[in-house]
């Protein structure tokens, strides 16, 4: 479901529940004067592109990004979300890129149409003031990609088994030396022959 991104000309939106890709957003009034935040409801990011406000808040122990009077949740991933979003196939995103893919949703499902250069702004933006004034999230979001990647390397891990021949000792290169040959008048020849000067 997308929503005209124009002028809500005063009127309120009611709550809608959308599902991108997996992801359950929740659509929800927010006042229409952002720079305004009350006592339960704190703006952590402002991020301005072209004449284009996104903001990313906080309200009720909640995160939203918001964006001409209507707000959409962010909802914190989790290790099942983050595995698949590469169907498994590929490596779970780095911590930035996830919270980059989770504000695309939410643009999305505002119904907005940012260019992908602009978008790429905002979100920078966005991701930079969250781990300044937010650190905990922005930490939540490394610890799911983490164990993300964890799961994913324990799961396609793949073994080789090698198996190495063990050495045995040949009896073709072995000197078999007799303590009661070694004296024998042949020998002692032989040893005259190679080295005279020494014997």
């Amino acid at each position: 479901m997308s929503f005209n991104c124009g002028d809500c000309n005063g009127k309120t939106l009611p709550n809608v529940q959308v599902s991108t890709t997996g992801t359950l957003l929740m659509v929800s009034n927010i006042q229409t004067n952002m720079d305004i935040a009350t006592p339960d409801h704190s703006i952590i990011s402002k991020s301005i592109v072209d004449q284009l406000t996104i903001f990313f808040s906080r309200k009720n122990f909640q995160h939203y990004v918001e964006c001409m009077g209507r707000s959409v949740e962010f909802i914190l991933p989790t290790v099942d979300y983050v595995l698949n979003i590469g169907g498994g196939k590929k490596k779970p995103p780095t911590s930035f890129i996830l919270f980059r893919k989770i504000i695309q949703d939410c643009v999305s499902s505002l119904g907005l149409r940012i260019p992908r250069d602009k978008l790429s702004k905002h979100i920078q933006q966005i991701w930079l003031d969250l781990k300044k004034k937010i650190p905990q999230l922005a930490k939540h979001l490394k610890n799911v990609t983490s164990k993300a990647l964890r799961s994913y390397n324990n799961s396609n891990r793949k073994f080789l088994h090698q198996t190495y021949p063990k050495s045995r000792s040949s009896t073709k290169n072995t000197i078999n030396v007799n303590h009661s040959n070694a004296d024998s008048r042949e020998v002692n020849n032989l040893l005259q022959d190679l080295f005279p000067a020494i014997l």
